[in-house]
């Protein structure tokens, strides 16, 4: 019985010792990790990849659940003035390269003669002739205070943000942009934590 007993103990050990070899100590005897799903951020001609479902809510163009902080994750920032390499394909006078949008708090009078829409609590106005556009403007109505700042978007990419702005009024934003887009481009803004995406289209 005793030399029965040592055999069967010599036979577990052995068994355990394989089982060591095929899973080391430490090692995951589970499926691993899958990666978190990557989308991207067209960003003044800059891809930036950022986890997707931060990705299709940026690309989705309202921003009215988004934070600066989701959105800096993105290369987004308030002030981010036209690229030189944008400028350079582009008719851009210089005073409105160096302008860029400027935003405040209060109330904004509409030109008339503008293209204008509205979404949600976003609208939009551009004015100028055939594909040149002369100012691009756009509101935010705010119901508390908070800090924010509008995106300008152009063909479904970010060309230029106004800088931060802070009050309990609603926003608006200006842009002597004084540019000539290809035929057909849409335009749109956002702001940060405001709902809505109005856009209006260039056109011959």
């Amino acid at each position: 019985m005793g030399n029965t007993l040592m055999r069967s103990l010599s036979v577990l050990a052995v068994a355990g010792a394989s089982l060591a070899l095929a899973f080391p100590a430490g090692a995951a005897t589970g499926s691993t990790a899958q990666p978190t799903p990557q989308g991207t951020v067209n960003v003044q001609g800059r891809l930036h990849h950022v986890p997707k479902a931060l990705a299709d809510e940026i690309n989705s163009q309202d921003w009215g659940g988004l934070t600066a902080g989701q959105l800096a994750q993105a290369g987004i920032r308030p002030g981010m003035q036209p690229d030189s390499a944008e400028l350079a394909k582009a008719d851009v006078t210089l005073e409105a390269a160096q302008k860029g949008p400027v935003a405040r708090a209060g109330k904004y009078r509409a030109h008339t003669e503008s293209a204008h829409g509205c979404n949600k609590r976003v609208c939009i106005y551009v004015w100028g002739k055939k594909l040149k556009v002369r100012e691009w403007d756009s509101t935010a109505a705010n119901g508390g205070y908070r800090c924010t700042y509008v995106a300008y978007w152009a063909a479904g990419k970010i060309i230029g943000t106004s800088r931060q702005v802070c009050g309990k009024s609603s926003f608006y934003s200006v842009w002597a942009i004084n540019r000539s887009f290809k035929n057909k481009t849409k335009l749109c803004n956002t702001w940060v934590g405001l709902a809505g995406r109005p856009c209006e289209t260039v056109h011959r």
